[in-house]
């Protein structure tokens, strides 16, 4: 690893949101939170490729960082699915009591 490439800090960063937004798809509508750290991991490796960096790091970064976009927006797709079948289904138990 060349601590000394250009960009290094943005690589380090894409990397670390990747991972931290990867994280809070599981939770419901914390996936919110995965789609704009998943984003701001895509623009940061963006910016560091565009500085020169060609490290590894930087590509992991932002391949984590597609896949967290798109768990979350999964996780948020199925919370809403799930929160909308407790309505109905407590819907249901009120109506028939």
């Amino acid at each position: 690893m060349n601590k000394n490439a250009p960009a290094h800090g943005k690589a380090i960063a894409s990397l670390v949101c990747s991972i931290a937004g990867f994280i809070f798809c599981f939770f419901g509508y914390s996936a919110i939170v995965s789609v704009i750290l998943g984003i701001v991991g895509i623009v940061l490796s963006g910016k560091a490729k565009k500085e020169g960096n060609d490290e590894a790091i930087r590509k992991v970064g932002f391949i984590i960082s597609i896949i967290t976009v798109i768990a979350g927006i999964i996780g948020i797709i199925v919370a809403a699915f799930v929160v909308g079948a407790v309505v109905s289904g407590l819907g249901a138990v009120g109506s028939s009591v």
